[in-house]
Formats: C-alpha cells, structure tokens, sequence
C-alpha cells in the first residue's frame, strides 16, 4: 500500500553516484601516463565492435567472430524464457 503522506527527507541526495569525500590515489599512482598504450604485436581486426567506457578512451570490446555467437545466445535465451 502506497502512503499518500510519504515524502523525501530534507535532506534527500538524488544522484546516482556520489564522490567518495575520504577516497585517495593509490601510492605511485601515476596521473599523467595514458589509460591505455598500443602493442605493438597486437593483430586487431577493422571489423570491430567498440565500447565506450566512462572517462576512458574507446576500447575495442569485442570481435564480431566473438560478438555474433553471443548474439545468437541471447537470441536463443530470450526465446527459451518466453516460451
């Protein structure tokens, strides 16, 4: 049953995500150095899917020899479920 007098408190934060007032970098933690560097002797194929992740540049996330079977797996999954 829903109280039609119910209310938010004063006080009441509605973000999502709050920052961590006691939160410090790590020791050594290096500010100025890229989130990610290339290797050299990776072998990436230009049929990529990217995902973009918060605050980091675009990372390649999946293949589509990789993404597709996972594709039919959920394809396969939603129908089980709804049957």
């Amino acid at each position: 049953m829903v109280d039609p007098n119910d209310k938010k408190p004063e006080d009441w934060d509605d973000r999502r995500q709050v920052p961590d007032e006691n939160a410090t970098m790590p020791e050594g933690w290096q500010e100025d150095e890229p989130a990610l560097v290339p290797d050299p002797n990776a072998s990436v194929s230009h049929h990529s899917a990217a995902l973009h992740i918060a605050g980091q540049p675009t990372a390649t996330f999946l293949c589509w020899r990789g993404f597709l079977p996972l594709l039919l797996y959920c394809v396969l999954l939603l129908c089980y479920v709804h049957a």
